[in-house]
């Protein structure tokens, strides 16, 4: 007798497909898993990274690579907020839709920073660097805050920083105190307007309080006081600056510090 066995190598197998089996195969796939037919969408994404990457257009990928729109994936919150603050400071809304896709929205913020108007502190900057060069300010740089940072970045690189507001402030209290007048390098250049306050320091004499402290430090030190330092506050700063230093603490001071340390001995490990 002979086993019954499924011929292995003939036309028509002894097994016959159930049902499931046909209906899976007449299934759109086949049979084919979930995990399987999910492999092209992954696929088509990093193909829409790349595209992102490379800088390609955002149609390159069509439905496929996201948004009900099409033609691109969905922008991050972090674009969509920024696209809303920008089109806020504009005085519009975002276009219905752009939400939706990346490339668009991208298209837009960069329509909306053209259109971006220069803060009072950058056009401050930018009058300040037009007087410094001897430049005018172009008329549209008032309005456009790119042409406003190309024009000042212009005027940096040719070296003609104006100073800073307080820097000029500074300057002008230090003439008063020598008796001195600014020139108008002062007001226009930056590196000038810190020579003058550097000499206009070395010139300033020092204040009754300064002088009685750097007299008592000297004295201290078993030191004369140098005839620059009771002349310059700056000479008499550097003065006291360097005898505080090289002058050991007094038994209040290393009290004082035995007590915030916790008692514990000045240089012991912890």
């Amino acid at each position: 007798l002979k086993p019954f066995l499924p011929e292995r190598h003939g036309r028509e197998s002894a097994l016959q497909p159930t049902a499931a089996m046909q209906m899976r195969q007449q299934r759109p796939g086949g049979g084919r898993s979930r995990r399987w037919r999910r492999a092209p969408r992954a696929l088509l994404a990093a193909a829409a990274a790349l595209c992102t990457v490379a800088g390609l257009p955002g149609h390159c990928g069509g439905l496929a690579f996201g948004g009900p729109g099409g033609g691109g994936v969905y922008p991050s919150q972090k674009q969509i907020d920024f696209a809303n603050s920008l089109a806020e400071e504009n005085g519009m809304a975002v276009p219905e839709g752009l939400l939706e896709d990346r490339y668009k929205l991208s298209d837009f913020i960069d329509e909306q920073l053209a259109l971006r108007r220069p803060s009072e502190r950058q056009l401050a900057f930018a009058e300040r660097l037009a007087a410094a060069t001897g430049k005018d300010m172009p008329a549209e740089a008032y309005k456009d805050r790119k042409l406003c940072s190309q024009f000042i970045d212009e005027g940096i690189a040719a070296g003609q920083l104006p100073p800073s507001q307080k820097q000029v402030a500074f300057a002008e209290r230090l003439a008063a105190e020598t008796d001195r007048d600014l020139p108008p390098a002062a007001y226009n250049n930056a590196t000038r307007c810190s020579e003058l306050i550097d000499e206009m320091l070395d010139a300033r004499p020092p204040s009754d309080k300064q002088l009685a402290w750097a007299e008592k430090l000297a004295d201290a030190a078993g030191l004369e006081l140098p005839h620059d330092a009771s002349r310059s506050s700056k000479r008499c700063s550097s003065f006291i600056d360097a005898l505080r230093a090289a002058t050991p603490p007094t038994d209040e001071q290393l009290a004082f510090a035995v007590e915030a340390g916790g008692g514990r001995q000045l240089g012991a490990p912890r």
